[in-house]
């Protein structure tokens, strides 16, 4: 799925359909777009992330069970979960080959926080301007009257 609003993603899931489940792959690719900090007239920014996982839920021959997380463009925030994840000693890291989509999870948290945070950024630009432009006298052109009927 792709959008034309500010925030968008595609994903797929190219697995094959088969009686016992060798092998799933899903990814994503997000894109969101920021207003530019120069002036309204510049063009946006854009925020991109991309993720591709790849899990083999059950032993196959030579093969053992594996889990395959790409990142493409992370935050900052995905790459110290995965790391907090991975040192946490309390079995969590073990349950991943039971249940990859917690990664998943991850994914989709770090774009939200990521989204969030360039948001309040803008947010917070709009409001300084609104502040200062409430303490000071704009000169916006000649005052226009209500029409009389």
């Amino acid at each position: 799925m792709t959008t034309g609003q500010n925030a968008g993603f595609c994903s797929g899931s190219p697995s094959r359909q088969t009686p016992e489940l060798t092998k799933a792959a899903i990814w994503a690719h997000f894109l969101g777009e920021t207003p530019s900090s120069l002036s309204p007239d510049a063009p946006s920014g854009w925020l991109t992330f991309g993720f591709f996982l790849t899990w083999s839920p059950q032993s196959t021959g030579s093969e053992a069970r594996h889990v395959t997380l790409l990142l493409f463009e992370p935050p900052p925030v995905m790459a110290q979960n995965v790391h907090a994840l991975s040192i946490s000693g309390d079995g969590k890291w073990e349950r991943i080959l039971d249940d990859p989509y917690q990664l998943v999870d991850m994914v989709f948290d770090a774009w939200c926080q990521r989204i969030d945070k360039a948001s309040w950024e803008m947010t917070d630009r709009v409001r300084s301007i609104e502040q200062v432009s409430s303490r000071t006298d704009l000169n916006l052109g000649p005052k226009v009257s209500a029409p009389s009927f």
